[in-house]
């Protein structure tokens, strides 16, 4: 209840969790109000191990953690038609991307700690 005595409503997005025997969530789907829509699946823990979306602004995503949590592959198209794969290190720092354009061109870069590009196909 607020200070005056209200009780307040509390506005939830449409969620459904699954758990082990343990209690720890494995599978959660859920919507917010903006429209997006997503998928996590967990390890034993109840780490987030893998992420499936697709955003308020349409665009698709495949996110791969590492046990502590850390985004490590990430994969999406954005509204361009532009594919793009990701690769990033312990620190979440993108070390390598690969990008294709839905006409074909394609780029392929690998980035130093900083995330400058320390090399590129000639």
């Amino acid at each position: 209840m607020d200070r005056a005595g209200r009780r307040g409503r509390r506005h939830r997005s449409p969620r459904l969790s699954l758990s082990n025997s343990a209690g720890k969530s494995r599978t959660l789907l859920h919507v917010n109000s903006d429209g997006e829509v997503a998928l996590a699946l967990a390890d034993r823990a109840g780490n987030a191990g893998v992420g499936l979306g697709v955003g308020a602004d349409r665009l698709p995503g495949l996110i791969f953690n590492d046990t502590d949590g850390t985004n490590r592959i990430g994969l999406g198209v954005r509204l361009d038609g532009l594919a793009i794969v990701g690769l990033y290190d312990k620190t979440g720092a993108n070390r390598a991307g690969l990008s294709v354009l839905s006409e074909g061109s394609r780029r392929l870069d690998l980035l130093d700690k900083d995330g400058k590009t320390i090399w590129k196909p000639p």
